[in-house]
């Protein structure tokens, strides 16, 4: 499901507890639109709409949103959490600087934790200001920026999100 940023702060605000109800050890990624335009032509063109759990919605550029790491049964992909532009990925990322099959996510046996594998896109997918190699897994930290073309996100673990929310609460 997605939610923007500012709902996952007030169910917090609420309800500390069950922010980890919520999350239900999921990992999660919390979505920076793109604010500029290239073209007054792409007025429209800064959207994004998600596939996981089933919902579409359609955001302009400014606003966060957070999406949970999880499956949707339209994939083939039965260990990996695909995204690109296309609406067969489990994120959908509407955005020309995304490809249509961009990088996925996969669990990381060795370290319980997760890592992101570019998928050859053109753009290429960039960890922490560093471009990573194609088809090669790169061991994700809670609070790893990436970006996909020109659409940042950002990883966190189930604990590193509520640490966020906190934070940010305790900041206002």
């Amino acid at each position: 499901m997605i939610e923007t940023l500012w709902k996952w702060l007030s169910h917090y605000m609420e309800d500390p507890g069950g922010t980890q109800v919520r999350l239900g050890g999921r990992p999660v990624i919390v979505f920076s639109l793109p604010e500029e335009k290239e073209s007054q032509d792409e007025e429209w063109g800064d959207r994004f709409r998600t596939a996981s759990a089933g919902t579409k919605p359609s955001l302009n550029g400014g606003q966060q949103l957070v999406t949970l790491l999880e499956k949707t049964k339209e994939n083939a992909f039965q260990t990996k959490l695909t995204m690109g532009r296309t609406t067969n990925n489990d994120i959908v990322l509407n955005h020309v600087s995304v490809s249509r099959f961009h990088a996925w996510f996969q669990p990381d046996g060795s370290t319980d934790g997760w890592a992101v594998v570019d998928a050859g896109s053109k753009n290429g997918t960039i960890l922490s200001g560093h471009k990573i190699t194609s088809k090669k897994a790169h061991e994700l930290q809670s609070g790893s920026k990436i970006r996909l073309g020109k659409v940042e996100l950002t990883f966190y673990s189930p604990a590193g999100f509520v640490r966020m929310l906190k934070a940010r609460v305790e900041h206002r």
